[in-house]
């Protein structure tokens, strides 16, 4: 589970790990630049309608280790 903010002055990613009750904050430390340039470019493909549908997605999943193995959709 992610908290994803848009304002990236307080950029926050939250997980959960087994058994735990309470969230625990993920440190980006020195990859933030790189991670907080990744999230924006992944909000910015979404919001203009680039993205993959769950059914290809899945199709492709499952045809993995299969004598048909599909490439990744586009």
């Amino acid at each position: 589970m992610a908290e994803i903010h848009r304002d990236f002055r307080d950029l926050r990613v939250w997980g959960y790990a087994a058994g735990m009750n309470k969230p625990v904050k993920i440190d980006s430390g020195e990859r933030g630049a790189e991670f907080e340039k990744a999230v924006r470019e992944g909000i910015a493909d979404a919001d203009a309608g680039r993205t993959v549908s769950y059914e290809k997605i899945r199709r492709w999943l499952l045809s993995w280790g299969t004598d048909k193995e599909l490439p990744p959709p586009k």
